[in-house]
């Protein structure tokens, strides 16, 4: 061990375990091969004297205990031969027996300092529960009327250690029994046979009166499960929809390829390719067959019993599975998804009886079996030098409900998996079956935190929506968790606690990310995430942010001709670009509250299309709100002709005599007694609306022809206050303290951004250089 001044806490915890659990055998392996001391120097046990025989009983001494005593004669016979019950007149099943009884009986408080306990700290709970029990034990008599027994006094501070106790002295009964009975077989032909003194031991917990005069019931007490529980919570947990099953056992393929995948790399196998097939397969008018391969590592007959079909607890928790994927710095080296134990109940969504056949990696014996949910008995064949695949495959026999109920869910059931490693294909009666969800990580931008180090994000339109819809697809080790329409509040950043306010940006992403260690809280069903805030919410926030500025600050804009307006991607609908004559920004409060400081005033621009000429922005001193597809119509037009924040504005003689017709109510009274005409001609009326004034207008009796002379698309020109930009809460979209501290830090008060991109380069340098990536990857989504 090189390390040995790094261990971590794991690292003793497993170092203590491994030799809690082993120590018998390392005391045989000892007795041949000595110790490793200082500098890899060996330390040989004994001395020459020592001949192979006294090596091996030594060690076979240490060994039987912690063995099954019969278990320990065929060694006995490969190094005594005809003498193995006492090689070289030892009789050494005797001192096997000695042993093992000796160190059950010295069990009381003599066995452990007290003192101890109270000044140091274990590391490993089951040493500290074994020294709490030896503490519980306050004396041991010898000397009973029945000579071939003995009594134990103790003291239990609770109803956990009372029990440990009982068991402990049910074992040492047990001990006691067997090692009579081994005594007897093997020596049973001498005269004077070897015999241990005792043969039963009893306590006060065995006595009414002292158990009922207890603080506590003694007796072991827990919450009971009844095996008809699980499986009526199948039904419930996964909404009794069989898609589920099919992510299920889809998952538990993937996590096993990519168990074996870490293996083979273990011993550089790269000819190792790792692949899941799905199909669906009609077999006759009423069934089909539902199978899925994986050559993955497959499971031997321990992981079967105890994992696979033991609901509720999950193989990923096991000592075995961490010895193979943990690495010394206790950090899992496999994305696995798999954590609940629970995954093969939903299997019995898609049909009654699953059929199971396996082979473990490095393993020559297949495993088949057959189980239906009610199977009150599975019975495991076995196939010796079987030539069946690494890996599992699993059938159900569906019915045609089932097939038409996968084939028409929303959810897909060839849709759970978006990983390249391994491959999952599909096939629907022997032709490939094309999964329908797109979605190209390479468009997706990537950090890391702390304890999730690769999440990728990005939003993802969805075809055929006029209004931009975006799905929210939640990815954990390349399974999806939940694919929604982006449009529910659980799927926006709790940026306030007024519902009411609006943010710049306040739709969470798509995001896959990488979990090996199972940390990010997930639904038992898997069916969505368990938390209001992400683990990595205020990291993720900062990274849209970012690239946000990035995005803004990457406009193509050309204003040589013709205005475009800019429907910006992926941010409130709310935001809009304003234009001005030697560059652009935004009605966002950031950019509104230092625009109010300027001497540039707001200019709002009705138009019945997305487009207009250049003419208006050409001019000096104007910051231009384009309102786009937006007509005069006789009735519900007093927002577009009369804000209430004031305004100056002009109009066709003909929309304004329509709209403001006192014989008509086509707008408010209070709308046409505020209002004032100021200039007009035969075409054109300027008019001022709720005492709005304006110095420098551009409003004035030598521009009523303005319209004409910029755009006949244009319906109005309006001199606003920029309160006009705030929403109906009063307040403007907000950018929030991370994109307002960001905004800061990267455009401060030049909020003026130059159409020309060398001129953005020049003035916001700092932002080119730090968010090069985030503009290098918009770059490349755009081509």
């Amino acid at each position: 061990m090189t390390n040995k001044d790094n261990l971590t806490g794991y690292d003793k915890k497993l170092i203590g375990e491994f030799i809690r659990r082993h120590h018998s055998r390392l005391a045989h392996e000892i007795a041949f091969n000595g110790l490793m001391g200082k500098n890899q120097e060996t330390i040989d046990f004994g001395n020459e004297k020592l001949t192979q025989l006294n090596r091996g009983m030594a060690g076979i001494v240490a060994r039987s205990h912690g063995m099954n005593l019969r278990d320990s004669f065929r060694y006995l016979e490969s190094i005594g031969h005809q003498s193995w019950r006492n090689p070289d007149s030892v009789n050494i099943v005797f001192l096997m027996v000695v042993l093992r009884i000796a160190d059950y009986i010295q069990i009381d408080t003599s066995r452990v300092n007290p003192f101890l306990l109270k000044l140091k700290t274990f590391n490993s709970p089951i040493s500290l529960n074994e020294h709490k029990a030896h503490l519980a034990i306050e004396s041991i008599n010898f000397t009973q009327l029945d000579h071939e027994q003995f009594y134990v006094q103790c003291n239990p501070a609770n109803s956990d250690m009372l029990v440990k106790l009982q068991n402990l002295f049910a074992d040492i009964q047990k001990e006691l029994d067997v090692s009579w009975a081994v005594l007897g077989e093997v020596y049973g032909f001498l005269t004077k046979k070897p015999k241990i003194k005792f043969r039963r031991i009893t306590s006060n917990l065995e006595e009414t009166n002292y158990l009922t005069q207890l603080p506590f019931v003694p007796q072991k007490i827990s919450f009971q499960v009844n095996n008809e529980l699980s499986k009526l919570l199948v039904a419930p947990l996964y909404g009794n929809r069989a898609t589920y099953g099919v992510r299920e056992l889809v998952q538990n393929a993937v996590d096993a390829c990519k168990e074996r995948d870490h293996l083979e790399a273990k011993v550089d196998n790269q000819v190792y390719e790792p692949k899941v097939t799905v199909s669906i397969e009609q077999v006759n008018e009423s069934e089909s067959l539902f199978k899925i391969v994986d050559n993955g590592k497959g499971m031997d007959i321990e992981e079967i019993i105890h994992y696979f079909l033991n609901v509720g607890v999950s193989f990923r928790k096991s000592l075995a599975w961490r010895k193979q994927f943990v690495d010394d710095q206790g950090q899992s080296q496999v994305n696995r998804n798999g954590r609940f134990g629970i995954g093969v109940l939903a299997a019995f969504l898609i049909g009654e009886e699953i059929t199971v056949k396996t082979r473990k990696y490095n393993d020559k014996t297949a495993y088949f079996y057959k189980a239906t949910l009610d199977s009150e008995f599975i019975e495991i064949q076995r196939e010796h030098d079987s030539d069946f695949e690494t890996g599992t495959t699993i059938k159900l026999i569906i019915s045609n409900e089932k097939r038409e109920e996968l084939l028409k869910d929303k959810k897909g059931w060839a849709d759970w998996y978006v990983g390249e490693l391994p491959r999952v294909e599909y096939y629907l009666d022997h032709k490939k079956y094309e999964s329908s969800i797109e979605i190209d990580r390479n468009k997706f931008n990537v950090f890391e935190t702390e304890l999730f180090k690769k999440i990728q994000w990005g939003y993802i339109a969805i075809k055929g929506y006029h209004n931009k819809q975006y799905l929210m697809a939640v990815v954990c080790n390349d399974i999806v968790i939940s694919k929604e329409k982006n449009s529910g509040y659980q799927n926006k950043f709790k940026l306030s606690e007024n519902e009411k306010e609006r943010f710049v940006i306040e739709t969470k992403p798509s995001f896959f990310f990488e979990d090996p260690e199972g940390l990010f809280p997930i639904k038992l069903d898997r069916n969505g995430i368990d938390c209001d805030t992400l683990p990595f919410e205020e990291e993720l926030y900062k990274e849209i942010a970012k690239n946000f500025i990035a995005y803004i600050l990457s406009l193509n804009i050309d204003i040589d001709k013709e205005i475009n307006h800019i429907n910006l991607d992926n941010v409130n609908d709310k935001a809009s670009v304003l234009f001005s004559k030697n560059g652009y920004t935004f009605n966002i409060d950031y950019f509104c509250e230092k625009l109010k400081l300027t001497n540039f005033f707001l200019v709002r621009v009705l138009t019945s299309g997305h487009k207009i000429k250049n003419t208006i922005i050409k001019r000096d001193g104007l910051i231009c709100y384009f309102d786009v597809n937006k007509k005069i119509n006789l009735r519900y037009s007093e927002e577009l002709v009369a804000p209430r924040c004031g305004a100056k504005i002009i109009l066709t003689s003909s929309d304004y005599n329509n709209l403001f017709n006192d014989k008509i109510d086509r707008i408010s009274k209070t709308a046409r007694k505020k209002h004032k005409v100021e200039y007009k001609n035969d075409k054109f009326v300027i008019y001022s609306v709720y005492d709005f004034n304006v110095s420098n207008s551009l409003l004035t009796d030598e521009n009523l022809n303005i319209i004409e002379q910029s755009d006949a698309r244009i319906s109005s020109i309006q001199e606003v206050p920029y309160d006009f930009l705030k929403l109906y809460d009063g307040e403007y979209l907000k950018s929030g303290e991370i994109l307002n501290n960001l905004l800061t830090q990267y455009i401060g008060d030049d909020i003026i951004i130059p159409y020309d991109i060398e001129k953005r380069k020049q003035k916001y340098k700092k932002a080119f250089e730090e968010l090069a990536d985030y503009m290098d990857k918009l770059q490349q989504n755009k081509s």
